[in-house]
């Protein structure tokens, strides 16, 4: 191997929304509660929808369920087996809600001791404790004098036990809907005739991101990635929104149906642009797969308003993002999800702090130059597999040019920046680098071969740019789908 910059190969190269918070603040201060300055930056989107996972039995707990299940919120129908897995969870979420069990959450999310009793006589002993605090605190009134009430409860009844605890100083329904909805905490399916124990578990669970996340720590057995998740979608914006919140989650298969209310138009764009097979290859959900596997994902025609989408490979920024989630189980071992977890605190979070995503663009990139070296030892024996991933980043710092590329995929996502890992050519030899989108364009940076010169040559490139600089493409899609026709220029 030459000492030549353009001499790389096998991938490689060588070394080198502040008003709400505000308000939420105060809130919580008034409450006694505490809010981290984080909270409000947490960008991790647990459910928009109710998504049953079809590896559980029967009614099929749907996601924002499990994660109340793992904080110690939500009780299962069933214990976990001896085995450990969580293939028995039932959270029934198509049942509908309970006043009990709404009165039994909230008190679990935010609860205190009470000093006195509710003069309730149907209230079971399991609850006695929850509606005594709910009573004391002016929350719940009961449904006379002496009865709590034991039945159903509605979403409205819902949100008025939620305006009183939060001090809305409002129970008009169009009011108590509206707050609600400012604060994101009304799930969908509003025009439903029964209130759900899924859509309960959606209200808590983004009750719980805004004005509690200090509770958000796993209390229960942490769970496993799901392997399968449906949701419906009523347009093709719809069903690109749900599929991304989805695959943070790295099911194995998404099936997708389209309501009677989608027009054909955006079911024909849907097959167009996920079809890779037979469409544009645009490949909308590109920065969830591993690029390295040159088949993304399997496409199946279920009916004319149903389709499958089946995963293998996900990339490493996505299986990261899904651990560091804290309560998805998707590493076993420990140390290496606490390494990412100490990084993401010293490293990356106070790149959130740059004004413009071109600097948190830039910062990262230099951030990585400053810390990574290239793993010759790989490049010449192939003796250490892991330096083409993440993981041998976290271990030594020492990667190939993959590793970067992952690398930096990792960490532009967790400050918010869409980016892949491109698979092409350098010099005639395999190469990795990155595809950024930045202002609604892409373009192309290659850390790995900045980290050896004396300035960055390769950062938010044009296509023609890398060609010109000895790069070539490889894929159908990183120059048309995802093109970049000029290299940035900074204002």
């Amino acid at each position: 191997m030459t000492n030549s910059k353009y001499s790389r190969s096998s991938f490689g190269g060588r070394k080198t929304a502040k008003l709400l918070f505000l308000f939420l603040a105060l809130l919580a201060l008034a409450l006694g509660f505490t809010v981290p300055v984080s909270a409000a930056e947490d960008d991790a989107s647990y459910s928009n929808e109710i998504w049953r996972n079809g590896i559980y039995y029967s009614t099929l707990g749907d996601m924002a369920g499990r994660r109340l299940y793992v904080y110690g919120i939500v009780d299962s129908a069933q214990e976990l087996p001896e085995d450990g897995t969580d293939k028995n969870v039932i959270l029934n979420a198509d049942d509908a809600a309970g006043r009990l069990d709404m009165v039994l959450y909230l008190y679990r999310i935010c609860g205190t001791k009470p000093q006195g009793h509710a003069p309730f006589a149907d209230v079971p002993e399991q609850y006695a404790e929850a509606v005594d605090w709910l009573y004391e605190a002016g929350v719940t009134k009961g449904i006379s004098s002496t009865q709590y009430g034991t039945g159903s409860i509605t979403e409205y009844q819902a949100l008025v036990m939620l305006s009183r605890l939060l001090h809305w100083e409002t129970e008009d329904r169009g009011e108590v809907f509206r707050m609600a909805d400012s604060l994101g905490l009304l799930p969908p399916g509003q025009d439903r005739p029964v209130f759900t124990n899924g859509q309960l578990y959606q209200i808590l669970s983004d009750l719980l991101d805004c004005c509690f996340p200090e509770r958000c720590a796993p209390l229960r057995a942490e769970m496993g990635a799901p392997m399968r998740i449906t949701l419906e979608a009523g347009s093709y914006e719809d069903a690109l929104r749900q599929i991304n919140a989805a695959l943070l989650y790295l099911p194995r298969k998404i099936t997708v149906q389209f309501s009677e209310e989608c027009t054909q138009g955006d079911i024909d764009l849907f097959q167009l642009r996920f079809d890779w097979l037979q469409g544009e290859v645009a490949l909308p959900i590109i920065g969830a797969l591993d690029r390295t596997y040159r088949s993304p994902y399997s496409f199946t025609v279920l009916s004319e308003r149903e389709f499958r989408l089946g995963f293998s490979h996900y990339s490493d920024a996505y299986s990261v993002r899904a651990d560091t989630l804290n309560w998805l189980r998707v590493y076993a071992d420990k140390a290496y999800s606490e390494a990412l977890r100490r990084f993401q605190e010293q490293y990356v979070a106070p790149l959130n702090e740059l004004p413009s995503d071109y600097d948190c663009i830039v910062g990262a990139h230099d951030l990585l130059c400053s810390l990574a070296s290239y793993d010759y030892s790989e490049y010449e024996t192939g003796s250490r597999k892991q330096a083409h991933s993440l993981l041998g980043f976290l271990e030594n710092r020492a990667v190939v040019c993959d590793g970067y590329a992952k690398t930096y995929q990792w960490m532009l996502l967790c400050l918010g920046i869409d980016s892949y890992e491109v698979v092409g050519e350098a010099s005639g030899e395999c190469h990795a680098w990155n595809k950024v989108r930045l202002d609604g364009s892409w373009y192309n940076v290659d850390v790995c071969w900045d980290d050896t010169g004396s300035s960055s040559g390769f950062l938010l490139k044009s296509d023609a740019y890398f060609e010109d600089h000895q790069h070539s493409f490889t894929d159908s899609f990183s120059k048309t789908a995802y093109a970049s026709p000029s290299d940035y220029k900074a204002s």
